[in-house]
């Protein structure tokens, strides 16, 4: 009676036994298979596109590097091109060459669309930025972008700040072109002097260079101005010459300083304007 019993013992445990078995085996196979490795920067890929749909050719390019790329509704067209062990950042640059199309690198895979705001996909690859203006009108600034720039901005009169939604590459050149626009506006510091002198110092004023060419003195017609035969010239204008140096304004200020000194002229005023 033992022995029925202790092969009945026995036969209740072989399957539990079994079991066990095969859960073992199932991780031991499971240790062994191979986890997907990374991408190496240094694969390659040769091919050459003629008149290639484009989908078609970023399929090829994702099964030779062994990637994943996807392309979203909006994008469309033809590619003739020839890569030649190019990696993959060179290989989409060259394919989407004059295309319009961006490249946004998502968790395992890459995502090719359209930067434009109707893209079904242009809130995956579109930022934001605020810029605050100093100098310029925020309406005045958007008007002055580029028309492709334009949609991608909105102005804030009150704020006078401008709100930009674009691809990273947009955006950057939008923020660059708003920095050359917001610049103060230049000024020029007009200095004038009032000064009474008699005709005979007036003359004494009378200076030139060669280089720069710079004048300043009077200048009369005899014909018009009862010279000549019928008098004495009297002077009708002065004249003077202008310089980007300082060569002018120094001697010029020298000669009125000199006069004033000898008492032959007399400064009343020295007004100061900017313009």
């Amino acid at each position: 009676m033992s022995r029925p019993g202790y092969r009945y013992r026995w036969a209740k445990a072989q399957p539990v036994v079994y079991v066990l078995l095969l859960t073992a085996a199932a991780v031991c196979a499971q240790e062994q298979t191979p986890a997907p490795q990374p991408l190496d920067n240094k694969q390659t890929v040769s091919n050459i596109f003629v008149d290639t749909d484009l989908r078609e050719a970023l399929q090829d390019i994702a099964s030779q590097l062994e990637v994943v790329i996807i392309p979203d509704s909006s994008v469309d067209g033809v590619v003739t091109c020839e890569l030649k062990d190019a990696p993959l950042d060179q290989a989409l640059e060259i394919v989407l060459a004059g295309t319009g199309y961006i490249v946004k690198k998502m968790p395992g895979y890459y995502l090719i669309c359209s930067g434009d705001p109707s893209s079904p996909s242009f809130p995956l690859v579109s930022s934001t930025q605020v810029v605050k203006l100093n100098h310029v009108k925020a309406s005045a600034a958007a008007k002055l972008l580029s028309a492709g720039f334009q949609k991608a901005v909105r102005a804030d009169a009150e704020s006078n700040t401008l709100c930009i939604t674009a691809a990273p590459d947009m955006l950057e050149r939008i923020v660059a072109d708003l920095k050359l626009i917001d610049r103060p506006l230049r000024h020029v510091m007009l200095n004038a002097r009032t000064v009474v002198l008699s005709r005979a110092n007036l003359l004494n004023m009378g200076i030139q260079w060669t280089w720069p060419r710079v004048e300043a003195g009077i200048f009369t017609n005899s014909d018009f101005h009862g010279g000549g035969l019928t008098g004495p010239d009297w002077p009708w204008g002065l004249q003077i010459g202008y310089t980007t140096g300082k060569e002018f304004t120094n001697s010029l200020l020298l000669t009125l300083n000199l006069l004033a000194q000898n008492d032959e002229a007399t400064i009343i005023a020295s007004p100061q304007l900017m313009a």
